[in-house]
């Protein structure tokens, strides 16, 4: 019956016959098992009209894809997007820039959604498509005003959604490389409350210690890319990552999945270890001299607290494993 309904609906789009009657249209969409096998059907039918890709591509973005993303139920859009992703995989890269400009337009549209599972899936999308409507050895002006306007929504969105929009930065951030500088002071103050957000005291953990990290590697990918600037953000960098050690190290993991809680913990932990190291490559002393000093602070209010072995343990796996290097730039 499904295949059936398929082979209807590829035919009107074959014969450009648009469906402008929105509910009409969505009921269409969503009795779209698989949009795998309806890509196929849909190539299937294109190679027995003897349509050109380039040509076929046009239509099933302009018939079925866009009017799908611009929808306002969010299954539709879902689903919409599966198609498109495997329109994205399928495709050549120079048959999808004719369509740069329309498609990152309504990639941006389904990107102002709250719901968490269709977020994800269009920032994946997003990023996918991003990677192949442009010519990397340019300067990718459309690219960067898609991405202009990604971290807008990101750094103003709501706390539902926020860590899925961080946690899927650090993709963009990668591809953008030094470019990624213009958005440092922007990103930095968003991302710090993230890195660092929890209480201080030992807590049951709430939200998603995988997305916590993916948060800290986003972080992390910026200051990688951004460490030509990174002293006048040092400070605010190094404190937050703090903040989030004692935090980390004072979140109490459920009895059902203490294994693998305590393994994310490591993981995270890590992760903020090697933030101190690009700093500490950037300026050892200092770092060195801070770690020393906020150790010593914690130490005169309660010597054995939590936050104090956290410290240590950063400051060890830090400076610990680099005081070669301190030295030499202290002999200079």
């Amino acid at each position: 019956m499904t295949t059936l309904l398929n082979d209807v609906y590829i035919k009107s789009i074959f014969k450009k016959e648009r469906i402008t009657d929105t509910t009409q249209f969505d009921q269409v969409i969503l009795k779209i098992d698989d949009a795998k096998i309806f890509l196929k059907e849909f190539n299937e039918k294109r190679k027995e009209l003897k349509i050109s890709t380039g040509d076929a591509l046009g239509l099933i973005l302009s018939y079925t894809c866009f009017p799908g993303i611009d929808s306002f139920n969010d299954d539709v859009q879902y689903l919409s997007l599966l198609i498109l992703q495997e329109v994205l995989d399928e495709n050549l890269d120079t048959e999808l820039r004719w369509y740069h400009i329309p498609m990152y337009e309504f990639l941006l549209k389904v990107l102002t959604t709250r719901n968490p599972k269709l977020l994800k899936l269009a920032l994946d999308v997003s990023f996918k498509a991003s990677e192949k409507l442009e010519n990397k050895l340019t300067l990718r002006p459309n690219y960067f005003r898609f991405l202009d306007r990604l971290i807008d929504y990101s750094i103003h969105s709501v706390r539902e959604v926020r860590y899925i929009y961080a946690s899927k930065l650090e993709l963009f951030i990668r591809s953008s490389e030094i470019h990624i500088i213009k958005y440092a002071s922007i990103l930095f103050p968003w991302l710090y409350g993230l890195i660092s957000e929890g209480p201080l005291s030992g807590v049951e953990i709430k939200e998603p210690l995988p997305l916590k990290l993916a948060v800290i590697k986003s972080f992390k990918a910026i200051i990688e890319y951004s460490w030509p600037c990174l002293n006048s953000h040092k400070e605010n960098i190094l404190t937050n990552v703090c903040r989030g050690v004692i935090v980390n190290s004072n979140l109490v993991c459920s009895n059902e999945n203490d294994n693998g809680n305590n393994t994310m913990k490591e993981l995270i932990f890590m992760e903020y270890v090697n933030i101190c190291k690009i700093l500490y490559l950037v300026n050892c002393l200092w770092v060195d001299q801070t770690l020393k000093l906020m150790i010593d602070t914690l130490e005169k209010r309660n010597k054995s607290s939590k936050a104090v072995v956290a410290l240590k343990s950063l400051y060890k796996a830090t400076c610990g494993e680099n005081k070669e290097i301190c030295g030499v730039v202290k002999d200079l």
